[in-house]
């Protein structure tokens, strides 16, 4: 669930960020995917603190559509993003914590996969809100000393796997590849290709955690 989350606030953000391609709607069934996915998982789990914090985000995403649905939209207003899409972001940091603080850290051999996943999905959030210029998310966002940290630690674990050589290899090449944009903030803004990359690459440590 926690992992779902980072996905679809990823694929959120992406979707209504003016800097890069915003509306594209491989985006807008991502984050809608990964909140129903959420929303039987926390069915499921018995939770009652858990079926709270998704309805809460779900109720809460539901009112972005209030925001411009499309560019020539967004032209013509001035979008109040931080009114419809901070109380999405302030909801989902609920959740993440209050996740985080049941997770099992006893997942043997795999503690380590599920800890790396985690620290990338941060970074590429991090990233995701700095690229929303005008979010006023500040407080969310990785510091640079954090960011530095997240990142050697990140390429340390990704060429210590214990997975085949292809693997290691191509998940170091994507995060390589996407780490220049993360750690450039001054550079041009590239929010969907740095999704597109994190997804990827916590998708197959994803996949590797749970053979």
């Amino acid at each position: 669930m926690r992992s779902l989350g980072y996905s679809l606030m990823s694929n959120l953000l992406v979707y209504y960020n003016i800097d890069g391609t915003p509306y594209d709607p491989d985006n807008e069934a991502a984050y809608k995917r990964d909140l129903d996915l959420m929303q039987r998982i926390s069915v499921k789990v018995s939770q009652v603190e858990a079926g709270e914090h998704v309805a809460r985000l779900t109720q809460l995403i539901k009112a972005v559509h209030n925001l411009p649905q499309s560019l020539s939209e967004a032209r013509s207003v001035d979008s109040p993003y931080p009114r419809w899409l901070m109380p999405v972001v302030e909801e989902f940091f609920s959740l993440e914590t209050w996740l985080s603080g049941r997770i099992d850290s006893a997942h043997g051999s795999e503690a380590g996969l599920y800890q790396l996943r985690h620290d990338i999905e941060r970074l590429g959030l991090s990233y995701q809100l700095a690229a929303f210029h005008n979010l006023g998310a500040d407080v969310w966002i990785l510091d640079d000393a954090s960011v530095m940290a997240l990142d050697a630690s990140i390429q340390k674990r990704l060429q210590a796997l214990s997975a085949s050589q292809e693997d290691r290899d191509k998940l170091t090449r994507d995060y390589l590849f996407v780490r220049t944009q993360i750690l450039n903030p001054g550079g041009r803004r590239m929010p969907n290709g740095v999704a597109r990359y994190m997804e990827r690459i916590t998708t197959r440590i994803g996949e590797l955690a749970a053979q």
